[in-house]
Order: structure tokens, then sequence, then C-alpha cells
């Protein structure tokens, strides 16, 4: 799934605890820590209801990808979606790849 396709679809919660979080869609950043408050409040929001709404970040093989899930190897960082998951099914998104060329300024 295009990344484009999973914001609309899936629809990230913007980061209310850190106003300079990562992946800002213009609204606010989107992403949130692997640490202290942020990480306190990705795992209330895996352990509440709805289930399936968190996502992890993680660093692949041949690049970065948003995975379904709770997730803690290779993570860089967490999201909370308002719309969950589908039980059962495995989604990949591709954010980055790694023999993409680097932007050079």
């Amino acid at each position: 799934m295009p990344f484009e396709q999973w914001l609309k679809v899936f629809k990230p919660r913007v980061n209310h605890l850190d106003e300079f979080a990562s992946f800002d869609d213009g609204e606010g950043g989107l992403m949130f820590e692997t640490y202290g408050e942020e990480l306190d409040y990705v795992r209330k929001v895996f352990n509440g209801n709805p289930k399936r709404r968190v996502w992890t970040y993680v660093d692949g093989h041949d690049g970065t990808y948003i995975v379904d899930d709770y997730r803690i190897v290779n993570r860089i960082g967490y999201f909370v979606c308002d719309v969950p998951y589908e039980d059962g099914e495995q989604y990949e998104v591709q954010v980055s790849r790694n023999d993409a060329p680097a932007d050079v300024a």
C-alpha cells in the first residue's frame, strides 16, 4: 500500500505530546517515540479498545516500512490511527528504499 493511501485509509493521529514530531502532515507530526510519555501513550492505545490501531515504523532489509501492530524489533517509532486495521491482515507500507538515490544539496 502506498504511503499516501495509508494516510487516507487509516488516518494517523497527530502526536499531541511533541510539537516537533516526525512525519509532519501540515497539521503536526504523526510519529510517536519509542520511550517515555509517548511510548506510554502508544501502549495505552495498544491495550485499549478498539484494538488494531497501533502501527510500527521499522528499519527493514531494503528500506523503512510502516507495519501493522506494536513491534519492538527494528522499531524507529509508532503511529496511532483512528481507523483500525483488519484482524488477520498484514499490512506493509514502504516509506523509503535503501537503493534510492540520496538527495544532495
